[in-house]
């Protein structure tokens, strides 16, 4: 059974009973004012009787010229009234002995007042009230007839009204609740198509509650639709990693296969071509392993647990100075380090490393005998390490794509020198543990410089050394 259903019944039923319970009150109240109104017109013809007969004994002692009328001609006079004018009524006079009516069985009235007494299931009632005469006082009696309650044709007209009654609520709300159902199932079908549309939203109700519905449906429907299109990003960035990993793997593989497939042919080899085989044999898993290394500290990068310290800038760019020499002596390159007297708060080798690849990456760029300058800048805030080179510089969609994984601005001038195109991805990682910000600028010809903005630990002291390799 529908929810319109349900409602109609139950609405139905309920207005059904309330309105047959309210029919009952009324006619019972109308039957106690209908009741009481034929009492009073009751007590009211009582009196005007007794005005009546009081009249028509004074005509009686006047027409006889009598001064004082006997009980018995009073009673006479009073039987012959009720004859006269076929009245079911009696007099009860003064000895106890009745005129007229026998049988009439009526109340003594209290005081003055007038006595009602309903007989015959309250079809009509016996009145009474006192008279005075010259005998004394007298009790008159009356049989009215109250007549029947047409009370069986109100209960059929009120039940009636409470049938339409309940059966027009009933109808309201059978269109008021199908109205919301029908929003319902607006909402259902709009939810549904969300499933495979993405973008589809469920539209206002009109209905404040249902809109609050609906909002809180779009918003999770927003947010799984953000949440997909991140891992959506991040499958697209998975995929593109692995393509590349897969193109770079494949091209020194397959010089260590082809060399050493040749010396495993071959039966005589001289010195000179053995050498020279197993230096490319040696330079390119040697690519490899450098290759393994980089995706091993970038996978692992977002994941480690970082031992944070003070870490003091002239230290740290001191032991930069002594360990990057193998990474530029072969070029004749210098570093030149200019430190200041400031503090960071950082992992140790993990924040070296990301120094080495910047020096390192800059070393690609440059021509021999160049130079790559390691500088501080320092104020209370912030520390900004720079890591600046004359090299070949970079294009701004360069830049844009530079902390991409396997992206190499000259592929060939990388893969020259051994890289991988990973330095600058594994840099961006590095920087991000640190709550650091990388930023590259960039000319073509003129050279690159690449800023590493974090967080001072301590005021800027004053001083500063300068350190040529």
């Amino acid at each position: 059974m529908r929810l319109r259903q349900k409602a109609f019944i139950i609405i139905f039923a309920v207005t059904l009973a309330v309105t047959t319970a309210a029919g009952v009150l009324l006619l019972r109240r109308f039957y106690i004012n209908e009741h009481s109104e034929r009492e009073e017109l009751a007590a009211l013809r009582i009196t005007e009787l007794a005005l009546e007969l009081d009249a028509y004994i004074s005509e009686q002692r006047d027409y006889g010229r009598w001064i004082i009328l006997t009980q018995e001609q009073i009673a006479s006079a009073a039987k012959q009234y009720f004859y006269d004018n076929k009245l079911n009524a009696c007099l009860i006079l003064p000895d106890g002995t009745a005129a007229g009516e026998e049988g009439l069985e009526i109340s003594v009235p209290e005081g003055e007042g007038i006595a009602v007494e309903p007989i015959e299931n309250g079809r009509a009632a016996a009145v009474s009230c006192r008279m005075r005469l010259e005998t004394g006082t007298h009790i008159l009696g009356l049989y009215v007839e109250l007549g029947e309650y047409d009370t069986a044709s109100y209960a059929v007209l009120f039940f009636a009204a409470s049938v339409i009654i309940s059966l027009i609520a009933a109808l309201a709300g059978f269109g008021f609740v199908l109205g919301i159902e029908k929003k319902l199932f607006r909402i259902y079908d709009e939810a549904t198509e969300m499933i495979t549309d993405r973008r589809a939203r469920i539209a206002d109700c009109g209905q404040p509650e249902l809109d609050r519905i609906a909002d809180s449906v779009n918003s999770a429907a927003d947010a799984i639709a953000d949440d997909m299109e991140k891992l959506k990003t991040i499958a697209d960035g998975r995929k593109q990693f692995v393509d590349n990993l897969a193109h770079e793997m494949k091209t020194p593989l397959t010089s260590i296969l082809g060399f050493a497939d040749i010396l495993r042919i071959r039966r005589s080899v001289d010195d000179k071509a053995r050498m020279e085989y197993a230096s490319i044999i040696f330079e390119e898993a040697r690519r490899m392993r450098g290759l393994s290394g980089k995706l091993l500290e970038l996978a692992t990068a977002g994941n480690m647990k970082l031992d944070f310290e003070s870490v003091e800038i002239p230290a740290l760019f001191e032991e930069i100075r002594l360990s990057v020499p193998p990474l530029i002596t072969q070029r004749k390159m210098t570093l030149k380090a200019y430190p200041q007297n400031a503090r960071i708060i950082a992992d140790r080798e993990l924040f070296k490393s990301l120094l080495y690849n910047l020096i390192e990456n800059a070393a690609k760029a440059s021509a021999e005998e160049s130079e790559i300058r390691l500088i501080c800048e320092s104020n209370a805030d912030t520390v900004k390490i720079l890591v600046s080179d004359d090299g070949c510089g970079m294009t701004r969609d360069q830049i844009k794509r530079a902390a991409e994984p396997f992206y190499m601005a000259d592929k060939s001038r990388s893969r020259k020198a051994g890289g991988a195109g990973l330095g600058l991805a594994l840099c961006a990682e590095i920087a991000q543990k640190h709550r650091a910000r990388l930023t590259i600028a960039s000319k073509q010809g003129k050279g690159t410089t690449v800023t590493i903005t974090m967080q001072n630990a301590l005021s800027t002291l004053k001083g500063g050394s300068s350190n040529e390799d």
